[in-house]
């Protein structure tokens, strides 16, 4: 929920907001410093959050723009989560995901809340704002969450030292590999801004991500976590709760602000009739085809591995071959992680040598030695 989550044009003239069966979430009024002639237009205002508006008039719309969530009531524990809302086979893909990003790397998960220093969040906000602009590259889109990035950098970091806001992480060693910018409202947790290294593509970090900050929710009795607008496939999947988000129009009970209030809804009312009839999904794929067709991108780098014989003596017979570390050749990290996700292997076990610069490596472990091909298109 765009207004209260990032406190933008937060109305704080009315009383109060409640959630989850008329629980008071806070008490707004006690600090109004509002204009009683303002007139607000609050969008995507999700299911559980409702407004105490005193002699105020309000009118609510409902939206074609989806909430999706996890309610948390009654769970004890992540897995129990996993049996009621995946099959066999969608759990055991979760599960072992997991497992293989934990073998292969020295993962840990950690929760900046409530004190972060200031190398620190300028490291992760960093961090975060290049892996989504690596991911859209990667898709020839672009970001909402960059146009707007100086203003969340520039908020965020007091929110966290509040507890209003947090960043997880998944740090590979000391190297953020995941992040996401939550917020905290209540006990309600908001996925609001996430991203991930590409490279670990094959690791499936978003999902691990929901996995763990669910843990989280349950072990401190949080009751929802939000994550957000967007009916992306994996939100559905993992989604309990789904919902339409709501307009909501408020505004003084005098002539003018009435006037300008059903002027207001009826230019919502007609915006969620184009959505409804599809009309902004045939402008939002001109937009993205327009900008797969101007964002310049590098030239495309696909690969192969193929397994070889692993005789005992494999090192031996390519001893003078040049031995390279992963480090100094970014563009080999994507292979070599599927390399370990398919043999289950850490990556300090793995050799890495140069048969042909740019073109032919060979990987070899304790069990396994792939030659890595790599075509350029």
């Amino acid at each position: 929920m765009t207004t209260f989550y990032k406190e933008v044009h937060k109305p704080d003239l009315l009383k109060y907001i409640t959630y989850s069966e008329g629980k008071v979430l806070c008490n707004l009024a006690e600090k109004s410093k509002s204009k009683r002639s303002l007139n607000y237009s609050l969008s995507l205002v999700p299911f559980y959050a409702e407004f105490e508006t005193g002699d105020y008039l309000c009118r609510k719309i409902s939206q074609f723009n989806w909430n999706y969530g996890i309610s948390t009531k009654g769970l004890t524990s992540a897995d129990e989560y996993l049996k009621t809302q995946f099959n066999a086979n969608g759990r055991k893909v979760i599960l072992r995901n997991i497992r293989r990003l934990e073998t292969c790397f020295n993962i840990r998960y950690e929760l900046h809340y409530g004190s972060i220093t200031d190398h620190s969040y300028t490291l992760l906000m960093n961090r975060l704002k290049s892996m989504i602009n690596s991911r859209f590259q990667e898709k020839k889109e672009r970001s909402k969450d960059i146009k707007e990035w100086d203003r969340i950098f520039e908020s965020s970091k007091t929110k966290i030292r509040n507890k209003s806001a947090s960043l997880f992480v998944i740090y590979n060693g000391e190297d953020p590999i995941e992040i996401s910018l939550n917020y905290h409202f209540g006990r309600i947790l908001f996925s609001s801004v996430s991203s991930f290294d590409t490279d670990y593509s094959k690791f499936g970090l978003g999902n691990i991500e929901i996995y763990k900050q669910l843990e989280w929710c349950i072990d401190n009795d949080y009751e929802f976590f939000e994550m957000g607008v967007g009916g992306m496939d994996y939100k559905r999947r993992w989604s309990n709760v789904i919902s339409p988000y709501n307009h909501f129009i408020i505004y003084p009970n005098t002539l003018i602000s009435k006037s300008l209030g059903v002027i207001e809804h009826t230019r919502v009312k007609f915006k969620e009739f184009l959505k409804s009839k599809k009309v902004n999904d045939f402008i939002y794929a001109l937009i993205a085809k327009f900008n797969r067709m101007t964002i310049m991108s590098k030239r495309d780098l696909r690969y192969r591995l193929k397994k070889c014989d692993s005789g005992s003596n494999i090192k031996a017979n390519y001893s003078s071959e040049k031995e390279i570390h992963l480090e100094d050749y970014h563009f080999l990290k994507r292979p070599v992680y599927d390399f370990l996700y398919l043999t289950q292997e850490h990556l300090s076990s793995i050799t890495i040598l140069e048969l042909e610069p740019e073109r032919k490596y060979l990987l070899i472990s304790e069990k396994n030695s792939y030659e890595l091909y790599f075509e350029y298109t």
